[in-house]
């Protein structure tokens, strides 16, 4: 299975036309995946809070989600 790691270093790679140092692109990859953990950390936590709010109990739903991402984008 590829890591999180290696999809940003194909998109760099496809978008970026000057030649990146190996070092250097690692970095932004690690960079990268570190904020998209984040990001998806707090939809998941405002995701519960939702939850919390309504009574609910279980896993994550489609619309609990799209609910989070609706508030984030106003």
């Amino acid at each position: 299975s590829r890591g999180l790691g290696d999809v940003y270093k194909r998109q760099v790679c496809r978008s970026e036309t000057k030649p990146i140092a190996e070092a250097e692109l690692k970095r932004m990859s690690v960079i990268m995946a570190g904020l998209t953990k984040m990001y998806v950390g707090s939809i998941i936590e405002e995701g519960r809070r939702i939850m919390l709010r309504r009574n609910e109990t279980g896993p994550l739903r489609p619309h609990h989600i799209r609910e989070v991402r609706l508030s984030l984008c106003v």
